[in-house]
């Protein structure tokens, strides 16, 4: 699972994920529910990723 690093890396990853799924489930950390894009919408998708500064998802069909 974890190639790099040693114990303590691996445990200081863990705090912080611990850490991080408890800011959002908390709603100190709003996470935006993702949308996504058929491959042959990109174009559109990207300008408006530019655009808000939100992130999207592609798929392929």
């Amino acid at each position: 699972m974890y190639d790099f690093g040693d114990n303590e890396d691996w445990q200081t990853l863990m705090q912080n994920g611990e850490t991080l799924m408890t800011n959002i489930v908390s709603d100190q950390l709003k996470v935006e529910e993702p949308v996504s894009f058929a491959f042959e919408q990109m174009p559109q998708a990207l300008k408006h990723s530019e655009e808000s500064k939100q992130k999207r998802w592609f798929h392929c069909l």
